[in-house]
């Protein structure tokens, strides 16, 4: 399967598209654990620990892959930068964005110190500003529109 494609399907959040095939196991542990780092900007909350988990199962990351990106995360000698790094994929770039972005959307609470970490991310990522700021636009109302239809999933269950 082309790396075209697993992006395709990553982007557009068709996941069924990816036929089985797994993308890298050390870029995959390397989003997770940036991902963790942004949690960790101001202690990890339950919706952003669960988020976490959430997108490396579906991304596919094994258990001790999941295990590994947090134990990597906290490893201060391994810089965010060296992570960002080894994501070759321009793809799976802005698909990291977009999750950092939701991730920092999980506590309902953006902080300064979220969005400045977010930016200096998506500079490492060699995002154009002006794509970065779509990216986030598109990631918070993704965010928003989630928890709406977590609402009404809530309401039919009860109802």
């Amino acid at each position: 399967m082309s790396s075209q494609r697993i992006r395709q399907a990553i982007l557009q959040r068709d996941y069924a598209r990816l036929d089985g095939v797994g993308l890298d196991p050390e870029q995959l542990t390397r989003y997770v654990a940036v991902l963790v780092r942004v949690a960790a900007l101001d202690d990890i909350t339950v919706q952003e620990h669960v988020l976490v988990e959430r997108i490396a199962a579906v991304l596919g990351l094994t258990e001790e892959g999941l295990a590994r990106a947090f134990l990597i995360a906290e490893d201060r000698k391994v810089t965010t930068e060296a992570l960002l790094g080894g994501l070759r994929d321009k793809g799976l770039r802005v698909c990291l964005l977009r999750d950092a972005y939701r991730l920092a959307a999980a506590d309902l609470e953006v902080t300064a110190k979220e969005v400045d970490t977010l930016g200096r991310i998506a500079s490492a990522l060699a995002i154009p500003p002006e794509v970065a700021s779509e990216i986030r636009t598109i990631a918070l109302q993704e965010s928003a529109l989630n928890r709406e239809f977590s609402k009404i999933v809530r309401a039919a269950e009860h109802g």
